[in-house]
């Protein structure tokens, strides 16, 4: 009897910081242990579900010093989602005389690779891996008997020049004046069509996560569910690290379809995590011990997914050719 009280006593405490620290309501109810333990935590998820994206998970746990203490972890749920941002637009819109739109897009490209620190295809990662192993393997190790003549030195050539232009479009994602005229260039621009009204609108979006998280990178807040089922080696050798998901590409072309054929037969298949936006706090003390909070990993994913969809889908064309 003694333990129960207990339990429920410091269950309630530990609630209690928990709506101090969201701000959510102090609600009681009259129904008997347990059934007021389970009432509560449901009221809490359905809460935390308002507040913020991503996934939320709250557990009962025991510490050294209370019998029941909640302990809250948030995620955000990569879902084999990958986030490929294709460089080769903003020499489309600059080819294409949209020199403004070209500008907008190189100092949003800027932002997310100098401050936020997405990897870039050239350069570090993954993602460079893949462009780098594929060229090599096009050029020297692949049988001409298995594809068209000239086939494999046209996809070297194309890999190559497609590293090229990246290296020069990434020496000017390292000039300062794109992040410094950032602000101006999205004030000023002037959207043609819906479509640039609407890529507006989500570089709108990335531009207040700047000024609200002006240092924040995105490897600030990983974290992955351990698994004591398999050897530690093998568990680290199948992790999804963030550069795989989450890169620069130079366009969405053969090639990129190919890798990610590649990826989801080889590395998904058989990973034994993800590493993705994860947060913790227990909530045994009124200012709980967390982690770095995800909320600006999850906004900036969610953006950034409505942002390429209308980079790499051109409605204005489809509407005109209909």
């Amino acid at each position: 009897m003694r333990n129960r009280e207990n339990r429920e006593r410091d269950f309630f405490k530990s609630l209690s910081y928990l709506c101090d620290y969201y701000d959510f309501p102090h609600v009681d109810t009259d129904l008997p242990y347990p059934l007021n333990i389970h009432w509560q935590m449901e009221r809490i998820a359905d809460e935390l579900d308002k507040i913020s994206l991503g996934n939320y998970q709250v557990d009962v746990v025991e510490t050294d010093d209370t019998s029941a203490s909640l302990y809250l972890t948030h995620t955000y749920d990569t879902a084999l989602h990958l986030w490929y941002i294709p460089v080769k637009p903003i020499q489309d819109f600059r080819q294409a005389g949209k020199y403004a739109l070209a500008d907008l897009l190189t100092s949003t490209y800027a932002y997310l690779y100098r401050i936020v620190g997405i990897d870039y295809f050239t350069e570090s990662g993954w993602m460079a891996h893949q462009y780098d192993w594929s060229m090599e393997h096009y050029l020297y190790e692949m049988d001409e008997e298995e594809m068209e003549p000239n086939a494999p030195q046209e996809m070297a050539d194309e890999l190559k020049t497609a590293i090229e232009q990246g290296n020069r479009i990434k020496r000017q994602l390292d000039w300062n004046k794109q992040l410094n005229a950032w602000t101006r260039r999205l004030d000023r621009f002037q959207p043609a069509t819906p479509r640039e009204e609407k890529l507006k609108a989500e570089i709108r979006k990335i531009h207040a996560l700047y000024l609200r998280y002006p240092d924040r990178k995105i490897n600030q807040a990983l974290g992955h569910q351990f698994s004591d089922e398999i050897d530690e080696d093998e568990y680290f050798e199948g992790l999804i690290t963030i550069d795989q998901y989450l890169t620069f590409i130079w366009e969405d072309n053969e090639f990129i379809q190919q890798t990610i054929q590649t990826f989801n037969q080889c590395e998904f298949a058989n990973a034994s995590a993800i590493d993705e936006p994860r947060s913790t706090a227990l909530f045994d003390s009124p200012t709980p011990p967390t982690t770095k909070d995800i909320n600006f990993d999850c906004t900036l994913l969610s953006i950034l997914n409505d942002f390429l969809y209308f980079l790499t889908n051109d409605d204005d064309n489809q509407e005109d050719d209909q």
